[in-house]
């Protein structure tokens, strides 16, 4: 599938790394975690999966990837746009919403006539195998960690990416609902296709 981050596939190219000294970087929960590294150890999967979802198809919206007129219908629906820019607000930066809206939509759009049944998820979760390190310095954090993401398809089977090592830049933002957005994802696949 590779949907990494809202439906965008992401390059093997480089991430936008932390500036300045770091202050903390875990591999894995200790007593000596900072506050900050703990919240985002703990708000880091939904946040993520939040934005995956924006990608995702309500369940019960078409029988098949061959329903083309329902499945057209839902991608040019006003409201299935506006729940897409609610997931993304959520989880990446005001930057990035619109570029990770524009690159769903166009994927939905080509998948329409395509049929392929593995594009077509109703439930998505990520999953971090193994955190690798998290830093902290003022309102910036890095997370690397070795992830998966799987997904339920609309024909209710389960598929799932094959494991990347991920970095992710995020920024402090207050108000929002997990006090942090994504502002950079890199990743590199390190097991072979699975599904």
């Amino acid at each position: 599938m590779g949907l990494l981050v809202g439906g965008i596939l992401v390059s093997t190219g480089g991430v936008a790394a932390v500036a300045g000294a770091v202050t903390n970087s875990v591999s894995r929960s200790t007593p000596e975690e900072s506050a900050d590294a703990r919240q985002i150890r703990s708000i880091f999967t939904p946040l993520v999966t939040r934005s995956v979802l924006a990608g995702a198809i309500p369940a019960g919206t078409a029988s098949s990837p061959e329903d083309t007129a329902a499945l057209a219908g839902f991608v040019a629906d006003p409201a299935a746009h506006e729940r897409r820019v609610d997931l993304l607000i959520g989880s990446v930066s005001p930057t990035l919403v619109g570029e990770y809206l524009a690159a769903i939509e166009h994927g939905l759009a080509e998948a329409v006539p395509a049929h392929n049944p593995d594009w077509w998820f109703v439930d998505a979760t990520f999953v971090v195998d193994e955190w690798q390190g998290i830093e902290v310095h003022g309102d910036t954090a890095t997370v690397r960690a070795l992830t998966t993401q799987r997904f339920t398809l609309l024909d209710g089977t389960h598929t799932q990416d094959p494991q990347l090592r991920s970095e992710y830049t995020l920024e402090r933002a207050p108000g929002t609902p997990f006090g942090w957005l994504m502002t950079a994802v890199s990743a590199r696949q390190v097991s072979p296709e699975a599904g």
